[in-house]
């Protein structure tokens, strides 16, 4: 019993002491800072602010520039061909289509979002009952591992996929960009 009520006691002071403490301390601030008010009471500036309309600030039609600079700053995009690369016949190459559009810019919109992501991505022209679709591809890959690995990238992405088999002339040929 005797161990109890010493520490007890112990727990009591320390509380006391942080409430005489706390309520030292706060008065000393409020006296500081009264006495720092009254020092200070006559060398303050009030400044009247005036109220202005919304409508004065806001221009009543602006011109944008940019508008003009984009066309001067077209980028001409030559043919390329893809990488050569050996396979042997046994091997299955893979390629991922991550879109099939009718205008081209929705197909370039998906391959700069692909590059963006930092894979190599290009569009590619077909024509399916005389109208022209635009496919956005991703390879040629050998391993399968690969192909799956950005599979889940591209779904994480909100990006949907397709993968091929393609064969190895497939994947040494020329691609055209519109």
């Amino acid at each position: 019993m005797n161990k109890r009520s010493t520490n007890s006691r112990k727990t009591t002071e320390k509380i006391q002491t942080f409430i005489i403490g706390f309520f030292l301390g706060c008065l000393s601030s409020f006296s500081l800072s009264s006495w720092f008010l009254y020092l200070n009471a006559g060398s303050v500036n009030v400044v009247k602010e005036e109220s202005a309309a919304v409508e004065n600030f806001v221009p009543e039609e602006q011109e944008y520039q940019f508008w003009e600079m984009f066309p001067a700053n077209e980028v001409e995009v030559e043919r390329f061909k893809v990488r050569d690369k050996k396979y042997s016949s046994k091997e299955k190459i893979w390629e991922i289509q991550a879109g099939s559009f009718n205008e081209y810019d929705d197909a370039n919109e998906v391959r700069v979002s692909l590059i963006l992501l930092g894979l190599e991505a290009r569009v590619e022209i077909i024509s399916i009952e005389n109208q022209n679709r635009y496919r956005v591809l991703l390879g040629p890959y050998n391993k399968k591992d690969k192909v799956t690995e950005l599979e889940k990238l591209l779904k994480e992405n909100d990006i949907e996929t397709i993968a091929r088999t393609i064969s190895p002339e497939q994947s040494q040929t020329e691609f055209e960009t519109p």
